[in-house]
Order: C-alpha cells, then sequence, then structure tokens
C-alpha cells in the first residue's frame, strides 16, 4: 500500500479517536504543507502533473476531465511505491521532494 493512502492520514486517525481539535489542527497543517508545495512548483515555474490521472477531453461532456492513466494498478500489482511522497509527515519541506507526489513539469516544456 502506498504511503500516500488516506489511511495514512493522521487527521483522520485523530478523528477517529475524537480528538476533533487536534484532527482539525492537523487537518490545516496537512493543507497548508500542500499549499506551500503549489508556491514553490510556481515559483520554479513547475506544472503539477499527477501520477495516476490525465486531462483528456470528453467529448460526451464537452469538456476535459479527468481519467485513470490505468499506471496504479500495475504499480500496485508489483508494489512500485519508493517514489512516492510522504504526504503526511511533520517533515518541514513542503516541496514533497525528492519523491514528489507527481511529476513536475517545468512551463517550458523540459
Amino acid at each position: 500500500m502506498p504511503k500516500t493512502d488516506c489511511r495514512f492520514r493522521p487527521d483522520q486517525t485523530l478523528y477517529e479517536q475524537g480528538k476533533i481539535d487536534d484532527a482539525q489542527r492537523e487537518k490545516d497543517r496537512l493543507e497548508e504543507k500542500q499549499r506551500a508545495a503549489r508556491r514553490i512548483r510556481e515559483a520554479r515555474g513547475e506544472t503539477y502533473k499527477p501520477k495516476f490521472f490525465e486531462l483528456k477531453f470528453d467529448p460526451e461532456l464537452g469538456r476535459d476531465n479527468w481519467y485513470s492513466n490505468n499506471t496504479y494498478w500495475k504499480r500496485r500489482d508489483q508494489r512500485q511505491w519508493d517514489d512516492m511522497p510522504d504526504l503526511y509527515s511533520t517533515d518541514p519541506d513542503p516541496t514533497l521532494s525528492p519523491n514528489a507526489s507527481a511529476t513536475s513539469v517545468s512551463a517550458a516544456g523540459h
């Protein structure tokens, strides 16, 4: 199971333990860590690209929609999770690197 699995969310665990205030503080911390990582990527001119989804035009919807790129199940079968970030750590590095949760692509396409 990847360490990004929601069952490892510390805020969820705290909530299940009835520690509602602690759970809310932890959820706020996790969200701020994600926001900080986004700000850093934007400052570097990088675009976030999800590992397991891709944006495609859906003619039935008449707009873009997110679809699986069919890599999750292969990786799951192979238990290939080494490059997954530790989203829930207390590590102050908000970039989630070196094992970012997505592939970063520079705005120049490199």
